[in-house]
């Protein structure tokens, strides 16, 4: 779909060799969609990422139960994620089902009485498994985010 990106549409179309159509509009229109959709999963991965590299780098200051707790957190978290990723199937729709969690990664469109499946990116499901894991970590990030404040403002107050 980023093939076209670079090539304007507003002389010919390069799908159909013509002049400008209202379908190459469309067209146009849903790649500028893909393209925010793309930045905002960059983001979350980036601001997910961070936020797991902060809280796995404050537990290893920390004592056994909250490294035991992180780990059991973790462990939880890759099983389900990879459910939620790879599995997990739901209705978009009454003609279309999404295939995929918190990124829909495959779709399945009802033709005729028969599911029609149109291949996704592999990319997008480890992308979702990894944002998964990371919901997991939330509580964790949480009580050190709180500890810290507490911490904090305990010294400004003596």
């Amino acid at each position: 779909m980023l093939r076209y990106i670079e090539t304007p549409c507003c002389r010919s179309c390069i799908m159909c060799g013509t002049q400008l159509t209202p379908r190459c509009r469309i067209r146009k229109k849903w790649r500028a969609m893909h393209i925010g959709f793309i930045l905002v999963i960059v983001s979350a991965v980036i601001l997910a990422g961070w936020i797991d590299f902060v809280t796995l780098r404050s537990v290893l200051k920390r004592g056994w139960p909250l490294k035991i707790i992180t780990s059991l957190l973790i462990l939880g978290g890759i099983p389900i994620g990879f459910y939620c990723a790879f599995m997990l199937r739901y209705p978009w729709s009454s003609t279309l089902e999404v295939l995929g969690f918190p990124i829909p990664v495959m779709a399945f469109q009802l033709q005729e009485g028969v599911w029609v499946d149109f291949v996704g990116f592999l990319p997008l499901a480890v992308v979702s498994w990894f944002l998964v894991i990371s919901i997991f970590l939330t509580p964790v990030s949480l009580c050190l985010l709180l500890s810290w404040c507490r911490a904090r403002f305990k010294t400004r107050d003596v």
